[in-house]
């Protein structure tokens, strides 16, 4: 069988992984779609991670654009980026290269600025997904992102998708104290950037909660529900607590397929219980269009019902994507970009054993970008992925 992946590497800028350069992709293409892992500011005339925020935001976007030619991709195919800063302070430094990458306000990507605790000398990150042929992009905006740098939204081709939107009152321009009242303002963002892009209910595949801690878990249960009310029907939905800006509790992003039907996936004695603790309240994927999403797979044993060492919990995360893989009808070959949560640097490369037996050529691998963050429970290593079904 023809291989589907196809990996990119940006001569002089190369992931790094397990003692070994180039272990990682740049960016994978599948079909019509590239995705990248963290594209970071480094010189490719010396390798170097560059001094200082705003020459470290320009290098990280012209090793985009390397990546996206490298592709036979363009800037105009890109649909979605994240921008992943060490601290808030680094943010305006990204303006000038935003411009200048994509200077038509009515033809930008989805943006979402999110704090992480990045690699060490590292204060910016950039990750896209792009799309080609079919329409051309369209941009969005609400409330404060009116007339500004930052779309909340846009599709190309049939791919819509929604950046961080925060729970600010766009009529009063207050941020609420409460975190209820944050997650159902930026969910109704969320629903206002789906009509505008004629996205249906239907047709959402997956969904990215970021908190501000634990505690704010629930928050966003009622307006997620009185959107998507049956069980088994759902998008797919990752909760993720980070560091947030002063004031904001919860923000929300997705991302969908236009006149797709969404099909919800499951694993057999692995569960989601999201939604008051009621199992299978939420799917573990789904299928939408031509995009397999997961949510977060964790490595609970399925025959003891524990979440164990996390030795075994970098395998089982593996085995229980496999599963899902099967549930939707396709292959580990069609995994065309994974996040990996985990709760400490040491975890990253305890992963890249079960990473190596599932993908065991570097130059057949999926995108993979590694994010510091808190998770519950006992839980320490997460993944999420996107697939591509032939």
């Amino acid at each position: 069988m023809a291989q589907r992946r196809e990996c990119f590497q940006i001569p002089g800028v190369a992931h790094s992984g397990g003692g070994v350069r180039g272990y990682l992709p740049f960016g994978t293409r599948v079909g019509d779609y590239l995705f990248s892992g963290g594209c970071m500011g480094q010189d490719p005339a010396n390798g170097k991670v560059v001094d200082g925020a705003a020459a470290q935001a320009e290098y990280a976007f012209r090793n985009v654009r390397t990546l996206l030619d490298t592709a036979g991709f363009s800037t105009g195919d890109v649909v979605r980026m994240w921008v992943w800063i060490k601290d808030q302070s680094v943010r305006p430094a990204v303006d000038k290269p935003w411009k200048e990458m994509f200077p038509d306000e009515g033809s930008r990507p989805a943006v979402s600025f999110v704090q992480a605790d990045l690699p060490a000398g590292m204060v910016v990150q950039l990750e896209i997904i792009a799309v080609r042929g079919g329409r051309p992009r369209r941009s969005f905006y609400l409330g404060d992102a009116k007339g500004g740098l930052y779309p909340s939204g846009a599709t190309k081709a049939d791919v819509v998708c929604v950046g961080a939107l925060n729970g600010k009152d766009p009529r009063s321009g207050v941020m609420p104290a409460d975190g209820v009242e944050q997650a159902a303002i930026a969910t109704d963002k969320l629903k206002q950037i789906m009509d505008l892009a004629d996205l249906g209910l239907e047709s959402m595949g997956h969904m990215l909660a970021w908190y501000r801690d634990h505690s704010m878990r629930e928050v966003s249960n009622g307006p997620y529900m009185r959107l998507w009310p049956i069980m088994g029907d759902r998008p797919a939905r990752h909760s993720v607590v980070r560091a947030m800006p002063p004031g904001e509790i919860f923000e929300i992003e997705g991302m969908g397929t236009i006149g797709a039907r969404r099909k919800d996936l499951f694993i057999p004695g692995v569960f989601h219980g999201g939604i008051l603790g009621i199992e299978n309240s939420l799917p573990f994927g789904t299928h939408t269009g031509k995009l397999v999403y997961s949510a977060a797979t964790y490595g609970r044993n399925t025959e003891t019902g524990v979440v164990g060492a996390p030795e075994e919990q970098a395998e089982l995360v593996m085995t229980h994507t496999k599963t899902l893989m099967d549930r939707a009808g396709i292959t580990m070959d069609d995994v065309a970009h994974m996040f990996l949560w985990f709760t400490d640097r040491k975890y990253r490369d305890l992963f890249n054993g079960p990473w190596e037996k599932w993908f065991p050529r570097m130059e057949d691998r999926p995108a993979r970008h590694a994010i510091e963050a808190g998770l519950p429970g006992n839980f320490v290593v997460q993944v999420e992925i996107i697939a591509v079904a032939p």
